[in-house]
């Protein structure tokens, strides 16, 4: 979403709100699906010798477990902020800036590298692939010699 800041380039102290559904077109994750529309708001407001872009990100991802693979749905909020030096935008023309493509980038930063079910999520058994959450395997436990490990 681009929004027109000619009038807050012109007078310090100017605010300008925003609350948008970001575009399908800006979000693409290889590990997890949005399955609630990308919720962004904030303000945008000229400090006098840069323009401050406050938001906060509001969605919702599907994706597996990395340790037991099983579907997890997650809730995800990212609060964002970027400035712009007031010398740089005015000698742009174009007076819009691109609020959508800030936060999707800052929301494509933001989302968690491994989605866990629960932090203290024991796995897969590495020999039969049993969920050890349910339950411990009938697999022997070999140690091994840590010198080799």
């Amino acid at each position: 979403m681009k929004k027109n800041i000619e009038h807050l380039l012109r007078e310090p102290g100017a605010e300008i709100s925003f609350d948008f559904i970001m575009e399908k077109s800006l979000l693409h994750h290889d590990e997890y699906t949005f399955i609630q529309p990308v919720k962004v708001q904030g303000i945008l407001t000229n400090t006098g010798n840069e323009v401050t872009l406050k938001g906060k990100i509001f969605t919702k991802i599907e994706g597996n477990c990395s340790r037991c693979l099983e579907p997890v749905v997650q809730d995800v909020t990212v609060e964002f902020d970027e400035a712009y030096e007031l010398d740089e935008l005015d000698e742009k023309e174009d007076t819009t800036l691109d609020i959508g493509q800030c936060a999707a980038d800052f929301l494509t930063v933001s989302l968690p590298v491994k989605l866990l079910c629960s932090p203290d999520c024991p796995g897969l058994c590495p020999n039969c692939g049993k969920l050890l959450k349910e339950g411990a395997c009938d697999c022997q436990q070999k140690e091994i010699d840590p010198r080799l490990a």
